[in-house]
């Protein structure tokens, strides 16, 4: 049995928003997305699902390329490091069972199992070989130099025998087609060479058939077939939907037939004839799919959308799709819900949805829905389960996050006409600071009793950054570096301002000329004399006493 992941185990990512999905066996629904992948029961996906981290030695190090076996319960995995292993891996004892040293000291680019023992790979820059192993006897049995050098390459591969291997990208007209035939133990390799004509445009998405027939639609959604004696390409159904920007071509063989997605529809074909095709259904898509998936052993159909959401389709004539697993992208912000910290609230303006994640599960607890204007920043308070959001046209939200599966917006004011920009908590979570850094613009508000503007600044000048600074006798100052380069945004004065409570003002203090020309600063929570510096063009943090004017050290 594999290693079992205790959930106080802290567990480290790699850098990256994408997912890939595939089938396992008849019900099993897989998604990688950089060192974990997870396996979904697909007709009860309400079930607890079962998680392989990618972050060992032994498990391997991320996961670059996946790939599911059709009919056996294994799948495969190469590396997401330099000189990266492939890794065959059980289901679901999690067991790896056969493990190839790397070919390339950079990257694979795809991978797939052939319905015999092979496995076939394509690395990465500069050489993109198509590597054959016989994933049961850990022998590689074949390693082909490809001319095509392009890093957005994909490969199919033929169900029947002999095996076909299909290499293309979605940027060419050229398709390779790659005969392997094995011969006692011997593998004979044979290439033709297929360029399509000047007024096609590029294959996007290819698929066999249940009877090694090979189609592919192009990058405007028309479906093609490749004819297996001449390698010849027909065209079989236009697409007549105008292209739309989001729009990409998927297709996959299902249920005897091919279901395609246009620029606004997903369709299910099957033939008729030799020379005709029948339309089965049709579904209007809400959210354009990025790929569909089928499974061979059970009439399972899965689509991926461009936000990573996994839809399963359902109906015979009237088809609905079905939510099974949301993972979100599009993440503009990202912060931790606190005080535990145990979950973290995300946000991006393209999807206008925010969403909460349990941090050791992955997975998605609650989201709400934005409708006002484009949110410009997002902070968490750093001592209560709430988030302050400001916008475009200068209001202030506090979204309540004290519930993680049930997020709520909680209060808002509108604070001026001018854009609000940052937001700047105090360090006992009670008193923030949001601002307009193109006026040089403050509002000081407190919570957590009722949201409350409590003192106001303009200084007319373009900001670089700020900060809130509590000192050791428990007063509040506002720390300003103004612009001072028209080269980029950066400065090299410090102004200081005290907050007086009781007044309800902010009272300038003094002006600091710092010895260098600064792009952030960061009060230190050891001392509130010192503050942290980031020089312009520096790979360095000096260390500045807020009270003297001197560099202490560099960080």
């Amino acid at each position: 049995m594999g290693e079992i992941v205790k959930e106080t185990e802290i567990q480290w990512m790699k850098p990256g928003a994408s997912i890939t999905v595939s089938i396992l066996g008849k019900d099993i629904a897989v998604v990688a997305s950089k060192n974990m992948i997870n396996f979904i029961e697909i007709s009860r996906p309400e079930k607890k699902e079962l998680l392989y981290h990618a972050n060992s030695e032994v498990r391997g190090d991320g996961v670059q390329c996946i790939c599911t076996h059709k009919t056996l319960p294994c799948f495969a995995f190469a590396e997401m490091c330099r000189n990266p292993r492939i890794l065959v891996v059980s289901y679901p004892s999690f067991e790896v069972f056969k493990s190839f040293d790397s070919v390339t000291d950079t990257n694979y680019i795809a991978l797939k199992f052939s319905e015999m023992e092979y496995l076939v790979a394509l690395t990465g820059v500069p050489d993109y070989k198509i590597v054959i192993w016989n994933w049961r006897t850990a022998e590689k049995v074949h390693v082909q130099e490809t001319k095509l050098r392009n890093p957005n390459q994909f490969l199919s591969i033929s169900p029947t025998s002999p095996i076909q291997i299909v290499q293309s990208t979605n940027t060419d007209r050229e398709i390779f087609f790659w005969n392997m035939s094995v011969c006692y133990k011997k593998i004979l390799f044979n290439k033709v060479h297929q360029s399509l004509p000047e007024t096609s445009t590029p294959p996007y998405c290819f698929c066999f058939g249940a009877d090694g027939e090979l189609y592919f639609v192009d990058s405007e959604g028309s479906l093609y077939m490749v004819n297996a004696d001449t390698k010849s390409v027909v065209l079989q159904l236009s697409c007549q939907s105008p292209k739309k920007d989001n729009y990409v071509p998927c297709l996959v063989w299902y249920k005897g037939g091919l279901v395609l997605s246009t620029p606004s529809k997903v369709q299910f074909w099957r033939r008729k004839s030799p020379e005709g095709w029948a339309l089965i259904w049709t579904y209007e898509t809400k959210t354009p799919f990025a790929k569909l998936l089928s499974s061979s052993l059970r009439d399972h159909l899965l689509g991926v959308t461009i936000w990573n959401d996994v839809m399963l389709f359902k109906g015979e004539t009237q088809i609905d799709c079905v939510l099974i697993r949301e993972y979100a992208g599009d993440f503009e912000f990202i912060n931790f819900i606190h005080p535990v910290g145990d979950y973290f609230i995300t946000f991006g303006n393209t999807r206008r949805l925010f969403t909460i994640w349990n941090k050791i599960q992955g997975q998605m607890t609650s989201s709400l829905a934005w409708s006002k204007k484009r949110i410009n920043s997002m902070k968490s308070n750093p001592k209560r389960p709430y988030s302050v959001v400001v916008t475009e046209d200068g209001r202030t939200n506090i979204i309540n996050t004290y519930d993680p599966n049930y997020i709520m917006e909680l209060d808002e004011v509108p604070l001026t006409r001018n854009s609000l920009h940052e937001i700047r908590f105090a360090n006992q979570g009670i008193l923030f600071c949001v601002a307009n850094r193109e006026i040089g613009e403050f509002f000081m508000l407190r919570l957590p009793a009722k949201i409350d503007v409590v003192a106001y600044l303009k200084i007319d000048l373009k900001i670089v950054d700020y900060a809130l600074n509590e000192t050791d006798d428990n007063k509040l100052n506002l720390l300003i570096v103004p612009m001072s380069q028209m080269c980029c945004r950066s400065g090299h004065n410090l102004m200081i301002y005290a907050y007086i409570d009781k007044l309800k003002v902010f009272e300038y203090v003094k002006d600091i000329v710092m010895p260098w020309v600064t792009t952030c600063i960061a009060p230190s929570t050891v001392s509130s004399d010192l503050l942290f510096c980031v020089p312009h063009r520096s790979r360095q943090v000096d260390l500045l006493n807020i009270n003297t004017g001197k560099v202490m050290e560099k960080a």
